[in-house]
């Protein structure tokens, strides 16, 4: 992935709009930055997410940010997610948060975790965790409190835990 080239002389003025070849440069630029922290960067997630609402509003500090987002990324390098081998019944976590009027257009953003997990871990016993999936996303409806953020966020994930739950009950043989 690299960087946005910037001229020199458009650095001076931050606030100006962003030409038409910019807009494609960052288009593609946070496409590959999101495509690669769906698939192993979760840490970095709504970063891009908060980034890419930027589109209608964009700047050259938006490019900037973009640029400064790919530098750090490259100088941390790659995550490793372990699959853990998991010697108990099994369970599935979720964690949830959300930001409500967070983004440049007032909507709010919503992000979860989902992890599976034995069940000693709900009794607050230290165990492995295996993330499953994880997402930071615009919500889809306005809200009026950070409440309703908050309620919206988790039952996005809660959707997909359901549905990663009854694959689990499928693939044990219907025993769980």
């Amino acid at each position: 992935i690299e960087e946005i080239d910037i001229d020199s002389e458009r650095k001076k003025t931050p606030d100006a709009e962003i030409t038409s070849r910019g807009r494609t440069a960052r288009r593609g630029l946070l496409g590959a930055l999101q495509w690669l922290t769906t698939q192993t960067m979760p840490q970095v997630l709504v970063e891009v997410t908060l980034l890419k609402s930027e589109e209608c509003q964009a700047t050259l500090t938006t490019l900037q940010n973009a640029n400064k987002l790919l530098r750090r990324i490259t100088r941390v390098g790659g995550t490793v997610l372990r699959v853990r081998k998991i010697s108990e019944e099994l369970c599935l976590v979720i964690w949830s948060d959300a930001s409500w009027a967070n983004r440049i257009d007032g909507s709010s953003t919503g992000g979860g975790i989902l992890g599976i997990c034995g069940v000693s871990f709900l009794k607050g016993i230290r165990g492995p965790v295996t993330l499953s999936s994880w997402a930071s996303k615009r919500l889809k409806r306005v809200v009026r409190s950070s409440l309703g953020a908050e309620v919206q966020g988790i039952n996005d994930i809660a959707d997909e835990g359901y549905l990663t739950g009854l694959s689990m009950w499928a693939f044990s043989g219907g025993q769980f």
